[in-house]
C-alpha cells in the first residue's frame, strides 16, 4: 500500500477533459465555464502531479483534523468512505464517488490567512477518517495552486468556502433531516450525496442557511431543505 498517492501512468489529461468532469461534480452545479476554466487548466497543466492513484485501504486521513497542506481533491474513479468525529452514529456513511470533492479546509485556510470574506473559524473542529475502498484515482490541486486559481476564479472559490461549513456540520444536517417525514426513509448514504449539491448561503437579514442545488448547467435551482428553519452559525 503506498503511503502517498502515486503518479498516474496515462496520457496527460486535457483541459477541456477536466472542465466536462468538473461540470458534473455536485458542489460546482451552476458555476459556468468561465469560472471553472482556471481549476480545469491548472490540474490539467500540473500532470503528473495533479492527477494520483490511491491503492486500496489507503487513509487519505487517519483519525486527525486536516492540516493545512492537504491539497483541494476530486474523485474521478473510486471510492472512500468518510467519517466524522462529530457523529457516532454515522461512521462510514459518506462515500466519496466520481465527483466528490474534499479539501476545503485547506481552501478555507487560505482565504483566512488573506482576510478573505466569507471564511470560516478553524476551531472546534472535528477529526476526520477517510479510506480509499479499492483501487482510487483523483484530481489534486495543491495548495501552493490555489493564489493563481482563485484570482482568476473568485466565484469558484466562493463556492468552495460555502460548501466547506456543510462538510463540518454533515453529520448534524444528515440527522436533523432523517427526522423529518420527507426524509426520515431515506438512505443515509443518499442524504451524505445530497449534501454535496448544498452550500451554506446568505438569506434575507444576512444569515446563512443550508440549501440544495439542482444540476443545472447555467442557473443554479435552489431548493428550500425542510431543515432550514434553523441557522447554523459559523463553526
Amino acid at each position: 500500500m503506498a503511503s502517498q498517492g502515486q503518479q498516474q501512468t496515462l496520457p496527460a489529461p486535457t483541459a477541456a477533459s477536466v472542465l466536462r468532469f468538473l461540470r458534473t461534480c455536485p458542489m460546482l452545479w451552476g458555476l459556468d465555464d468561465d469560472t471553472l476554466t482556471p481549476l480545469a487548466k491548472a490540474l490539467s497543466l500540473r500532470h503528473p502531479d495533479s492527477l494520483r492513484r490511491y491503492d486500496a485501504d489507503h487513509r487519505l486521513f487517519a483519525n486527525e483534523v486536516p492540516d493545512r497542506n492537504h491539497p483541494l481533491r476530486f474523485v474521478t474513479h473510486g471510492r472512500a468512505n468518510w467519517s466524522s468525529s462529530h457523529t457516532t452514529e454515522q461512521k462510514g456513511a459518506w462515500i466519496l464517488t466520481p465527483g466528490s470533492c474534499f479539501g476545503l479546509g485547506t481552501v478555507n485556510d487560505w482565504a483566512e490567512q488573506r482576510d478573505l470574506a466569507d471564511t470560516w473559524t478553524r476551531s472546534d473542529l472535528p477529526s476526520v477518517r477517510c479510506q480509499a475502498e479499492g483501487v482510487m484515482w483523483v484530481l489534486e490541486l495543491a495548495p501552493d495552486q490555489f493564489e493563481p486559481v482563485f484570482t482568476a476564479s473568485p466565484a469558484l472559490l466562493g463556492r468552495l468556502l460555502a460548501h466547506y461549513p456543510t462538510e463540518v456540520n454533515a453529520p448534524d444536517v444528515v440527522a436533523a433531516m432523517k427526522a423529518t417525514p420527507q426524509f426520515g426513509r431515506a438512505a443515509v448514504q443518499n442524504l451524505y450525496r445530497l449534501l454535496e449539491g448544498a452550500p451554506f448561503v446568505r438569506f434575507n437579514g444576512g444569515g446563512k442557511v443550508l440549501q440544495f442545488m439542482a444540476q443545472e448547467q447555467q442557473e443554479p435551482m435552489l431548493l428550500q431543505a425542510p431543515v432550514m428553519s434553523q441557522e447554523y452559525d459559523d463553526p
